[in-house]
């Protein structure tokens, strides 16, 4: 079930993660009116994140949030499919990127830019790294963006206990059951402690119906003020709140941004461009590849042809990759995993 306006929204804060990221080698001096100017939200790589948390609850949940029955093997086999090859690709390419990485010539940018890839990946860390799992895992070493995959990957697999309790349960017991779930998890695991925004992106899910209701009576000013509410709480991270409560108001946020999205034309028409779209299909392999491109380009040329061409040549290099992995890599795994899904799914299945 693809929604041409989500995808667009994921593929919009893929490219914050991008650029946020190309911000972050700058040294201090260098645009801080930019980086610190009112578009700043724009390019916020920790709310980005978020909200792909939320989103991914809301997207794995419509599906039986409208009926279809839960089957486990499908379920994990095309998160596997889905998560995976790319991932590995990732991986891959990172490291041949590491054979050629000069971080002598990263003088005059950022102290943080120069802190990668700055020792020999150690062979356990690298088994970790694969398998995107283990005690110790250092996500630092060889692709930093992928601390959040470890995130997706572990949350995906106690997923279906959040959605088995909205399928069996209604009103405050729902509500109770999934608080309890995300509580009990995050106490028992450190990787667990954002399920509460992949939960608040599966109870969306099932309520998006009466909230498309509800929003679709606004009247064209108050569709606009959702819109801006949603975008200022999205950007918590911006306005100096506590620490401890950035991730669920920056959650709240994106849940307002993904219901602005599918219920405020304006907003869902922009969402739906071409150059939206095609951000929203290669989100995956460009949050995943711009890292080492971003290290090895920085070393390589910046230094030669100077910072704003750097940044072009990143941003172009990076997209150019993504979608033939998205081509050639993305699309025929999750194919497979559909394939591998529909053939189990009368072994294991969960009636709703």
């Amino acid at each position: 079930m693809r929604l041409k306006e989500l995808d667009g929204l994921r593929g919009i804060a893929a490219l914050g993660v991008v650029l946020g990221h190309l911000f972050g080698m700058l040294s201090k001096d260098h645009w801080r009116w930019l980086q610190d100017g009112p578009a700043a939200f724009l390019w916020n790589g920790g709310s980005a994140v978020m909200l792909f948390f939320a989103l991914s609850g809301f997207v794995l949940a419509l599906p039986y949030a409208a009926g279809k029955h839960l089957d486990l093997r499908s379920f994990y086999v095309r998160r596997v499919f889905r998560l995976y090859p790319a991932y590995w690709f990732a991986i891959g390419f990172s490291f041949l990127c590491m054979k050629f990485y000069q971080p002598e010539n990263l003088a005059g940018l950022s102290t943080w830019a120069s802190s990668f890839w700055q020792e020999e990946v150690p062979l356990n860390q690298t088994v970790k790294t694969l398998l995107m799992a283990g005690p110790g895992f250092d996500t630092h070493l060889i692709n930093p963006p992928v601390w959040s995959l470890l995130i997706e990957m572990s949350v995906s697999v106690i997923l279906p206990l959040i959605i088995v309790i909205c399928l069996r349960v209604n009103g405050w017991l729902r509500w109770l059951g999934v608080a309890l779930a995300c509580v009990a998890f995050a106490y028992l695991q450190d990787r667990f402690r954002m399920l509460d925004l992949f939960a608040a992106g599966v109870l969306l899910a099932f309520y998006q119906d009466r909230i498309r209701a509800a929003v679709g009576r606004f009247t064209l000013g108050q569709q606009w003020g959702l819109l801006a509410i949603g975008t200022v709480l999205y950007s918590s991270n911006l306005l100096g709140l506590p620490e401890l409560v950035r991730p669920e108001v920056t959650g709240l946020g994106s849940l307002l941004l993904i219901v602005s999205a599918l219920t405020f034309s304006p907003f869902k028409q922009v969402l739906q461009t071409r150059p939206a779209d095609f951000l929203g299909e290669v989100s995956y392999s460009l949050y995943l590849l711009h890292f080492p491109v971003m290290l090895i380009t920085a070393s390589a040329i910046v230094q030669q042809v100077g910072l704003v061409p750097g940044w072009i040549v990143t941003l172009g290099a990076t997209l150019a990759l993504s979608y033939l992995v998205y081509r050639f890599i993305e699309l025929p795994f999750q194919a497979i995993g559909r394939k591998l899904g529909r053939s189990s799914s009368k072994k294991i299945a969960i009636p709703t």
